[in-house]
């Protein structure tokens, strides 16, 4: 495997003045382990008016978890009143079990995401599979915003 998809924990920053979606990956010894950078004009993305909600499908498109954000009225607050005050959080499940903690950081200025994979000693989750949920969400949450 990868060395750059070992680790337990992760800090994701979007770049703040940019056309696409542009994301790095930082180890907890603050060392960038991973880029990527959205398509123009590309996006089919998913939004929703109360709460954000993925399925986690497994190599035969059979669902196996869940991506989900917080609580349907942490999601209202967000969208409807405090904006960017109230950072986001997420959870990945896998059956019942969570699996991962994707929580934004409070930031004035930029985005950054603090991607936790440390409860997930079984290593039910693919790294792979929870950094891109969490370039999905930092990819969809700038597109709200704007």
């Amino acid at each position: 495997m990868n060395p750059a998809l070992s680790w337990s924990n992760y800090l994701l920053k979007r770049q703040v003045f940019a056309l696409t979606g542009k994301l790095r990956f930082y180890n907890p010894h603050n060392e960038l382990v991973l880029y990527v950078e959205q398509k123009m004009f590309r996006r089919k993305g998913l939004k929703s008016m109360f709460r954000d909600e993925w399925e986690v499908l497994d190599a035969a498109d059979q669902p196996i978890g869940m991506l989900f954000e917080d609580s349907v009225g942490q999601a209202l607050l967000r969208r409807f009143l405090l904006g960017s005050l109230l950072p986001q959080n997420y959870d990945i499940t896998i059956g019942d079990q969570r699996v991962a903690d994707l929580r934004q950081k409070f930031a004035l200025f930029g985005y950054q995401m603090l991607l936790d994979f440390s409860m997930d000693s079984g290593k039910k989750l693919d790294r792979r599979l929870g950094i891109a949920a969490g370039t999905l969400l930092a990819i969809i949450e700038g597109k709200q915003r704007s």
